[in-house]
């Protein structure tokens, strides 16, 4: 990296006077030369950074170069030579000139450690059931902030409190990371009720994590926090360490050790990727030892990240940058806002909650707190937004943080500060009912106190009824902060209500303007499932009416399919909160269906399948649409109507079970995958026949305990009169480092010949095997050969 030094002509000019000779009046005697105007003094280099720095490994490299300045010239140029390669482990040095007019010169070295490949030494793991589910990339109604991707923000937002190495967090622990607890309030045994620290327990769970750290600086004990805002949201599935190269003002190189999308736990909350790694330290900017990062570099790894925008466009994020100099213990230089936007409220929206079997967060949008509102005016946040960096913000707080600009109708401006307050402005009136996007409504034990438990998540909606005119005539959303009696918002690294004596803690945010983006006419949200890697897509989305609504369904017909002779008929159920796109994806049934020549269906679900005793499920018809889409098909296709299979992953698997139960005399065979019976559904279930059975369930799932599917198959086993001792096999380890190992058990010799047979999956999560890495069976081949062997009649001759 070589820069060429240029010249003022003033400087040329110098040099040529100099070198003149026989110049005098004579000819002959040389004009003398004032020793005391030459210029002695070679310029001083000063290196942006420090003269040691680190790398990472196959980091795109860069260098924050030097600066030089000369007496007598000002600033001149400077000009390094050297070569790193980062892809090669080791010492490299790179040198800095700088020569002024006079011709005087200075060196200055910096040294720079490429670091070890971290791959071959640190274990690099992905989050277990139902955490996964957050890395699936479904964008569900999920907003964009922009027509074209950008960084919104990427600073530093805390040191040091993330993934501390303790059993537990107490007093002691938050102490030692210099964390807050606040002990003036009680909230039960919950240490997350006191603090914001977390430990490498709770992190490695819930996030792409590498361990070990490595080293830590400064004394540190846990990692420091940083949230990528991003103006698009992104396919999760893409998201990996290596996306992310940040540049500290000390010139060091790093990346993050852990990765992922929460706090923003729902579909529709997907533009801000969180960051955690040893990123800087407590010090203000201005201080000489200050560490924290100036910029941000989305770089290309072997899964470039993705960013989905308008229309579904998804486009890499690769290339991206955004550069920063500042530190979060500047003072005031808190979270802000880097989005507002307005959108109307039509019912619940689309993505909003995250309820797997095991609910985790509830939906928490205006319909779940309000009985009223027309307008969702929605905030995105630099952090997460906390009256002390631990507590939470409640909905009814709006008068304490917040105030709205309006154009007014004299052409004034309208401020809206008060909740429950009709605001005359330009098009009609506004008024403020509350704020959602945070946690529960108030009610039972749910109380809007200090111990108030929310979302924490990087957005945050405004609720407002009144005319669609003056809606549009809103122009600001303000933080006024501190100023006029308000309050003002920290991030996780803020104080809590009782700080610690003698630890820094981040600073309170500014106050704060941010433009609102009227988003009545187009929402500005998009919804995307990704494509898969390892099927064509196709064109096989299909609609059907049924009970005067619209309902969909995958359809795959094998292109040896000819109407000649009646084929097989399979459907494949979706898992709650997914969709029929990803279960298609998953289950891989698609490409059996080609050479196997049988009708694959994989219907959508509204709301989650409707099963007897399942709450969370939807309430449509669903027994009535897959009746009556079986004869449907039969219009179009040779369907064999003997053999009508049901396979399904979770809750689809429950609904294969309720299938079994209640058209025991269409359905001929059903194979659930992660998915058990209901104690309701186990005692209204009356089947005309035996069904057999072929059930797949992980030990470690911690969704639906493995104990449950035992349960269910002992059913099951009753109910076909089949043997009681099952048949034993060990299946190939074929993939010995994926953590799991596979046994059949055959309960053989029931009525009409069928059987119950079961696939234990020691270690196995609540996935569907083989749609997040390596499985020891391809799951739609065992059900599908399980499939061929029975009809209605129970098991078909050999």
């Amino acid at each position: 990296m070589t820069n060429k030094a240029t010249f003022p002509l003033s400087c040329i000019a110098l040099i040529l006077a100099i070198q003149l000779t026989g110049c005098g009046s004579d000819g002959d005697n040389p004009p003398k030369i004032d020793d005391s105007a030459t210029d002695n003094t070679p310029p001083v280099i000063t290196l942006i950074g420090n003269e040691s720095i680190e790398v990472v490994y196959n980091a795109v490299s860069g260098d924050l170069g030097a600066e030089a300045n000369d007496e007598t010239d000002g600033a001149i140029t400077v000009t390094s030579h050297g070569t790193i390669d980062t892809a090669m482990p080791g010492t490299y040095e790179v040198t800095y000139t700088a020569t002024d007019a006079s011709g005087n010169s200075s060196k200055a070295t910096r040294t720079v450690v490429v670091l070890e490949d971290t791959s071959q030494s640190a274990t690099i793991t992905t989050p277990r059931a139902p955490f996964s589910l957050f890395y699936d990339g479904v964008l569900k109604g999920a907003d964009y902030w922009s027509e074209e991707p950008q960084i919104l923000s990427a600073g530093m937002g805390f040191d040091g409190i993330i993934g501390i190495d303790a059993q537990e967090l107490t007093f002691d622990s938050v102490l030692e990371a210099g964390g807050a607890w606040s002990s003036d309030i009680n909230c039960g045994t919950g240490a997350q009720n006191y603090t914001s620290t977390s430990t490498l327990d709770q992190i490695a769970g819930a996030y792409i994590n590498q361990t070990p750290y490595g080293e830590l600086k400064d004394g540190a004990i846990g990692l420091d926090g940083l949230p990528i805002v991003l103006s698009w949201p992104i396919d999760t599935s893409t998201l990996s360490l290596t996306d992310f190269q940040f540049t500290l003002n000390t010139g060091d190189i790093v990346r993050p050790l852990a990765i992922g999308p929460l706090p923003n736990f729902e579909d529709n909350e997907r533009n801000t990727p969180v960051a955690f790694g040893e990123f800087g330290n407590r010090l203000p900017s201005d201080h000489p030892d200050a560490r924290f990062p100036i910029k941000l570099e989305i770089v290309e790894d072997d899964t470039p990240l993705m960013m989905v925008g308008p229309g579904g466009q998804a486009v890499s994020a690769v290339g991206l940058t955004w550069e920063t100099d500042s530190s979060p213990y500047d003072d005031n230089n808190g979270p802000r806002l880097v989005g507002a936007k307005l959108n109307r409220i039509e019912g619940q929206m689309d993505g909003e909650g995250i309820s797997t079997l095991l609910p985790i967060i509830p939906a928490n949008d205006a319909t779940v707190l309000y009985d009223e509102g027309d307008f969702m005016l929605r905030m995105l946040t630099t952090g997460g937004f906390s009256p002390d960096g631990v507590s939470g913000l409640k909905p009814n707080e709006f008068e304490r943080f917040f105030r709205i600009h309006a154009n007014g109708v004299d052409g004034n401006m309208v401020i809206i500060d008060k909740v429950g307050e009709e605001y005359a402005v330009q098009g009609g009136t506004l008024r403020v009912v509350g704020m959602s996007d945070l946690g529960q409504p108030e009610g039972g034990e749910v109380v809007f106190d200090a111990c108030y438990s929310e979302d924490r998540d990087n957005y945050i909606d405004i609720i407002l009824v009144g005319d669609e005119e003056a809606a549009r005539n809103i122009t600001i959303l303000e933080i006024p902060s501190l100023e006029e009696g308000y309050s003002a918002f920290y991030n996780p690294g803020g104080p809590g209500s009782t700080p610690f004596e003698g630890v820094s803690y981040t600073t309170p945010g500014p106050r704060d303007l941010e433009p609102v983006i009227i988003a009545l006419d187009d929402p500005m949200r998009v919804s995307y499932v990704p494509e898969s890697d390892n099927v064509e897509a196709t064109d096989n989305f299909m609609t059907f009416e049924f009970e005067g609504t619209e309902r969909e369904y995958l359809l795959n017909v094998s292109s040896n399919y000819t109407g000649d002779t009646p084929v097989p008929l399979l459907f494949d159920f979706h898992g709650l909160n997914g969709t029929a796109e990803q279960q298609n994806t998953d289950s891989q049934f698609n490409q059996l269906a080609e050479t196997e020549n049988f009708i694959l269906v994989t219907p959508q679900a509204i709301g989650g399948w409707n099963v007897t005793g399942f709450p969370l499920g939807g309430d449509a018809n669903d027994l009535g649409f897959i009746d009556a889409l079986i004869n449907e098909l039969s219009t179009t296709y040779n369907i064999d109507t003997n053999r009508i299979y049901a396979a399904g992953f979770s809750l689809g698997g429950f609904f294969s079970f309720e299938l079994a139960c209640q058209y025991s005399d269409i359905f001929a065979a059903i194979a659930p995958v992660s998915g058990v019976m209901t104690p309701n559904m186990a005692n209204d279930c009356l089947p005309e026949r035996p069904i057999p059975i072929l059930q797949t369930h992980g030990t470690e799932d911690d969704q639906l305990p493995y104990a449950q599917a035992q349960t269910v198959l002992q059913w099951w086993i009753d109910f076909n009169q089949t043997d009681v001792e099952p048949a034993i096999t060990d299946l190939e380890d074929t993939f010995p480092d994926n953590g799991t190992t596979v046994q059949r058990y055959v309960y053989g010799n029931g009525t009409n010949g069928v059987s119950v047979e079961h696939l234990r999956i020691e270690g196995g999560q609540h996935i569907w095997p083989g749609s997040a890495g390596e499985s020891d069976i391809n799951m739609a081949e065992e059900i599908w050969s399980f499939f061929s062997n029975y009809d209605l009649n129970g098991k078909i001759p050999d």
